[in-house]
């Protein structure tokens, strides 16, 4: 039996939210930002950002993923200083990849940590429209990478971001490794 997939409305932002919220509450990228913007609640941050892009659901939010037909982050006037870094980094990466192609930026993949049901990203992907676009994500954990790898994509380019502020696990850290990521994209 294949996951349950539908359109989120605008009202369900908040559920996607917390699942989103949830879903990154370990992520080292999202630690330094949570660290490096105190006053920003990670909820709220998302909320925020999602009437710009696409949102699907599966399984009664068990899983959710977040897009942009048009390829591009639409980052709001009020962007935190970490968030524009974090942009600015894979923005040279995105543009040396797809040298102007048209493309689907699926900016958060998220499954619920709390929740179980097997087939839930997969079955997200399956509805994301392709359509002969190449799709783009950034891979902030290597289990991240790993399981994008396992669904078909490749690896671009691995990059650092916040080296000199921060630990590999995202906390501050002066002189810090820095967060590795990866560009990843699926033709």
């Amino acid at each position: 039996m294949s996951a349950t997939v539908t359109t989120t409305a605008t009202t369900n932002h908040s559920r996607t939210a917390a699942v989103l919220t949830r879903a990154f509450a370990h992520d080292p990228v999202h630690t330094y930002i949570r660290c490096a913007v105190p006053s920003s609640t990670p909820a709220a941050s998302f909320v925020t950002s999602l009437p710009h892009y696409n949102t699907i659901e599966a399984c009664n939010f068990a899983a959710v993923a977040v897009w942009s037909l048009t390829g591009t982050l639409q980052l709001a006037p009020e962007t935190d200083d970490a968030t524009r870094a974090y942009e600015a980094a894979f923005e040279p990466v995105r543009k040396r990849w797809l040298a102007g192609k048209a493309y689907i930026l699926l900016q958060w993949l998220a499954r619920d940590p709390g929740r179980e049901e097997k087939g839930v990203v997969r079955a997200l992907l399956e509805r994301i429209p392709g359509d002969a676009k190449p799709v783009w994500i950034e891979a902030n954990t290597a289990r991240a990478r790993d399981i994008y790898l396992h669904l078909g994509w490749k690896v671009c380019q691995e990059v650092v971001l916040f080296e000199g502020l921060c630990r590999a696990d995202g906390k501050p850290d002066v002189g810090g490794s820095g967060v590795t990521t990866w560009a990843m994209i699926k033709e």
